[in-house]
Parts: C-alpha cells; sequence; structure tokens
C-alpha cells in the first residue's frame, strides 16, 4: 500500500536547552558536574498524517560529572 500527499516542510526549533556547566579545582582534581535541562518541540503539531512521530515533549533533566587529575 502506498499513501501519498503533498509534501510537508517544516522548519522549526526541535527543542530548548538549558545548561549550568560549573568548574570547581581542589587541590589537584578538576571536577565539573554538569546538568542540563531539556524540553523537547513538537514540529509537527500533530498535523501529519503520513509519519506516525512517537515522541513527545515531556521535559526532562540529564545529569553528569567528569573528575579529572590535574597534572603540573
Amino acid at each position: 500500500m502506498r499513501i501519498t500527499g503533498a509534501p510537508y516542510d517544516v522548519f522549526s526549533i526541535m527543542g530548548y536547552q538549558l545548561s549550568l556547566p560549573i568548574d570547581l579545582e581542589i587541590g589537584g582534581l578538576a571536577i565539573m558536574p554538569t546538568v542540563e535541562w531539556i524540553v523537547p518541540a513538537d514540529v509537527l503539531n500533530g498535523k501529519s498524517v503520513l509519519v506516525n512521530d512517537p515522541s513527545n515533549a515531556d521535559p526532562y533533566v540529564s545529569a553528569g560529572i567528569t573528575v579529572s587529575l590535574i597534572v603540573n
């Protein structure tokens, strides 16, 4: 089965991201924690019948930490 229709051109922001980079130096250690708040955008707005978009626009948080040894 082939589905046809008019092309659907979309130009939009894919999401919003806010990050808080912090660098701490304690003695010979560099500690870099990162926290990001990510809000995906619904690009198709539920308008497309030709594309089954399983994504959602629920925000989420991503976090990580990097620890480095400073050698002089």
